[in-house]
This record gives C-alpha cells, structure tokens and sequence, in this order.
C-alpha cells in the first residue's frame, strides 16, 4: 500500500482549505443569525453553507445551490468561492437577471 500525497489527490489544493473548526463554530453561525429574522431559516441556511463548504473543501470547484422551485417569492442564492473573493460582477448580475431577493457568497476562508 502507498502513501497518498496532494499531487495524487485530482483537484486538491492547500489554499483553498476550508478551516472545519472555524465553520462549525458559534461565530460563524451567527454571521447567519444576522441574515433573518427566522432562527429556522438561518440555521438552514447556515447547514446548508456548511455542508457546501465542505464538499468543496480543498478544490478549485465551487457549488451552488441548484433547487427547482416554482411559484415562490423571494428566493436567496448560495454560492461557494474557493478563492474567498468577493462576489463577481457575474454573481451579482446572475442575481438581478433573475430577481433573487439575495445572494450569500460562501468563501473558504470563512469571511
């Protein structure tokens, strides 16, 4: 058996390493207590990230969101960027095409 190394790992990178203890910590749960007033909607959307987050941990990759929804109003984006920059002038175009309420940029770093 062979050690594993980063070159053998496809699509790993170190600097787009996720800090796990910092995403399941208090302070960054709260960061989603600010977005509603509903506790069951941020903590919902706070798993969700998390889960995101994680996923990707590691990669180049980023996740989105991808729900079919019908005849529902204010829908909210979650997007991930691995290389923890703010949002793109694609993202935020992407969100008023299509009337989204909100977007929340998921970044690696946790900011």
């Amino acid at each position: 058996m062979t050690k594993e190394t980063e070159e053998q790992r496809l699509g790993r990178n170190k600097q787009t390493s996720v800090n796990h203890s910092y995403i399941k910590s208090g302070e960054y749960r709260k960061k989603f207590d600010a977005i509603s007033d509903n506790m069951e909607l941020s903590r919902l959307l706070y798993n969700i990230t998390k889960e995101m987050l994680f996923h990707r941990a590691g990669t180049k990759y980023s996740d989105v969101t991808k729900k079919i929804i019908h005849n529902y109003d204010n829908i909210l984006t979650i997007h991930t960027h691995p290389d923890s920059f703010p949002p793109s002038i694609e993202d935020i175009n992407s969100n008023y095409d299509h009337s989204y309420v909100a977007g929340i940029i998921a970044c690696h770093d946790g900011m």
